[in-house]
């Protein structure tokens, strides 16, 4: 069941990106994300989880796998616009 502040919310298109090493935000609390956002309003859920041995940090060391992944999503929704 979503939150109600998700349902209420506008729609939406999501990308969730989860570290497999982060433990301050592990991957599991990222799939309940993904499962809350589908269950509101969300568009689209994208959901990809990234390899680094860098833990939370990995977000912003691994940006040569995370910058592709956010360019597309991005570039998809521009189209669509």
């Amino acid at each position: 069941m979503a939150a109600p502040a998700l349902t209420a919310a506008p729609a939406t298109s999501d990308l969730v990106v989860s570290i497999d090493s982060d433990t301050l935000y592990p991957p599991r609390q990222q799939r309940e994300l993904v499962d809350l956002l589908e269950g509101g309003n969300a568009e689209s859920v994208e959901f990809v989880t990234l390899r680094s041995i860098h833990g939370h940090d990995g977000f912003l060391i691994e940006f040569p796998q995370l910058g592709p992944m956010v360019d597309a999503f991005v570039s998809e929704r521009a189209k669509a616009v």
